[in-house]
């Protein structure tokens, strides 16, 4: 079903490529068959295309993370965060990102914030200290 609807999609844009809603959804088509690279592109122009939008930076972000590009993620996860404000969990994700990237000191920072402006939100506090006791890694390390 995934493939047809790529077809579909592609089929659409080339028809009319001003259609930023049919490029973001051909971007999730093409994340969820695998396409990472193909995903990447698509779901670049989509971010050009619509900037202030967030779907498409959110799917941008998941595509970078398969990848394994962090600062890439984390800047499009940035990104939302100061579009989004109100949403906390914007700032998390961008915490547990920085964690995931190796940067715990900087996303014990970003959470930390995050703790102290939204003092109600639990999984400010939950990553905080995901980040927090996670044991060390890295060279000369007993793991």
């Amino acid at each position: 079903m995934r493939a047809y609807a790529r077809t579909s999609l592609e089929g659409a844009l080339a028809l009319d490529a001003t259609l930023t809603e049919a490029r973001f959804v051909l971007g999730l088509c093409q994340r969820d068959l695998g396409d990472l690279a193909a995903a990447r592109r698509t779901l670049e122009r989509a971010v050009a295309d619509a900037p202030a939008s967030p779907g498409p930076r959110e799917a941008l972000a998941e595509v970078y993370a398969g990848l394994g590009e962090h600062q890439r993620t984390i800047d499009q996860l940035e990104a939302l965060a100061t579009l989004d404000p109100g949403r906390p969990e914007r700032l998390v994700a961008v915490g547990q990102a920085l964690a995931t990237s190796g940067r715990d000191s900087q996303a014990i920072v970003v959470l930390g914030r995050a703790a102290g402006r939204l003092p109600d939100y639990p999984l400010a506090y939950a990553a905080l200290g995901r980040v927090w006791l996670a044991p060390p890694e890295g060279p000369g390390v007993p793991g």
